[in-house]
């Protein structure tokens, strides 16, 4: 039960923050709301019509799930940074797993040197990224890419392995480079 909103309408919403957080782009907004549709009508419990005496969720008798999920929501995690020598970048696993692989979704970024400051007479080189592509993850783990404007340098292939770890291919070594993500995991208490 999602009182009163339906799983459609909060998928649209969710979408919606997505491409306003910059994560997905406007041209993709059905399919990821389909998917979240998807998921949450997969999850969906309807509640009983009474309490029984086996319910671990007494309350006022008219009819609790007698479920609790423990599905919690990351939003923006930042991954390790690769130092990006090669084609592949490998990143330490997520904070929290394990990872629902079908709520994967992030940016990539390339470190690029931004500028240099003095900061009580001492100097500092302040990093900034530079956003290359935006991804997806299918139920299957597949991953899917949008490119930000033309890249050059770019990811063509990416897994999430069991452990929570992302492993992203390139076309050519990208140089240091980090993944911003957000995802759902499954809180184990």
């Amino acid at each position: 039960m999602y009182y009163g909103v339906t799983p459609e309408s909060l998928a649209l919403i969710i979408a919606d923050t997505l491409v306003d957080k910059g994560f997905i782009e406007v041209k993709n907004i059905r399919n990821v709301a389909s998917i979240l549709t998807e998921k949450m009508n997969r999850y969906r419990v309807d509640a009983g019509p009474l309490d029984d005496e086996m319910s671990t969720h007494q309350g006022s008798g008219n009819g609790n799930l007698d479920i609790c999920y423990n599905l919690q929501f990351v939003q923006n995690e930042q991954t390790t940074d690769d130092a990006g020598s090669d084609k592949e970048s490998l990143f330490r696993p997520l904070e929290h797993t394990p990872v629902y692989a079908v709520t994967l979704t992030g940016t990539i970024y390339r470190r690029i040197k931004e500028h240099t400051v003095m900061t009580r007479g001492k100097e500092l080189v302040k990093t900034n990224g530079l956003v290359v592509q935006h991804f997806v993850v299918d139920e299957k783990g597949n991953f899917t890419f949008t490119d930000v404007e033309e890249p050059t340098i770019k990811v063509t292939h990416g897994e999430l392995n069991e452990n929570g770890v992302i492993k992203l291919t390139w076309n050519e070594p990208p140089g240091p480079n980090f993944c911003v993500v957000c995802y759902e995991y499954e809180s184990l208490n």
